[in-house]
């Protein structure tokens, strides 16, 4: 008698559990149902859709093989919101892609690409080019803000970069300039007096000291706009015109002084006659 108890018992936990698995996999199987209603889901090519039936016509071509994902939403809007790209070749990228190229302005998708030809990686949004690239270089590596091709550990879309011994370098190309005029000497006399040296130390780093100007106080000539930063070239710039034209200064008053030595030569041999 137990021993049909026993075996009744562990008949109804076997039932229990059945149908509690069944409520599960029902619950599962309504979902599934109401994915595959929406097009949630879809395998086409070695291609990849979630949240759409097939692929959007500005992505038709994008790539061999993608994992396209849409908003869920089974209307007309149904747009992307992700994107996994992978391109074939040496110099090509595979791309990540978060937004929506369709329905929003473009430019505001963003993405993070490698190329593992080039061994570089991308940070941007789309139509814009890249915002970041990272790109391997022997032990180290370059990075490009606004630059597509670094060439030094930090190279800026404005030619200005971190040479490797770590120098800073501004962009001093002409190709980069406009409006290039001979700095006056009045201007850099002005300038020069209107400059007043400080020691300071900055407050994240109060233990050093260091020598130099306050951004607010200097002269217009050498101000950035927001006069909150100050470039050393600048400064540089005005020191060079005022030193070149004391050189000049100097030289004409060694001219004159060798003249008058000439003179009075002249005028001694002139007395000794």
């Amino acid at each position: 008698m137990n021993g049909t108890k026993k075996y009744v018992t562990k008949w109804r936990m076997f039932l229990i559990v059945g149908i509690f698995i069944l409520l599960i996999l029902g619950t599962a199987l309504v979902a599934w149902s109401w994915d595959r209603s929406g097009n949630n889901y879809s395998f086409t090519g070695g291609r990849v859709l979630i949240g759409v039936s097939s692929l959007t016509w500005s992505h038709s071509g994008d790539a061999n093989a993608y994992l396209q994902v849409h908003n869920p939403e089974n209307n007309s809007n149904n747009y992307e919101v992700a994107r996994f790209t992978a391109k074939p070749g040496s110099n090509r990228f595979a791309y990540i892609t978060i937004g929506d190229a369709v329905l929003e302005s473009k430019g505001t998708q963003g993405y993070i690409g490698y190329s593992p030809g080039e061994r570089k990686w991308v940070i941007g949004t789309h139509f814009n080019g890249p915002t970041m690239t990272l790109k391997s270089a022997g032990e180290g590596g370059y990075v490009g803000i606004g630059n597509t091709n670094p060439l030094y550990p930090l190279h800026l879309a404005s030619g200005a970069y971190v040479s490797t011994g770590g120098t800073w370098t501004n962009a001093s190309s002409r190709e980069y300039k406009n409006n290039v005029q001979g700095l006056k000497i009045e201007d850099a006399m002005k300038a020069l007096q209107g400059l007043h040296p400080v020691t300071f130390s900055y407050k994240v780093s109060p233990e050093e000291n260091h020598v130099g100007f306050i951004a607010e106080d200097v002269p217009n000539l050498v101000a950035t706009k927001d006069r909150k930063g100050l470039s050393s070239m600048d400064v540089v710039a005005v020191l060079t015109k005022v030193v070149q034209e004391q050189q000049k200064t100097i030289r004409d008053l060694q001219e004159k002084n060798s003249r008058l030595a000439q003179l009075e030569q002249r005028l001694l041999v002139l007395e000794g006659k």
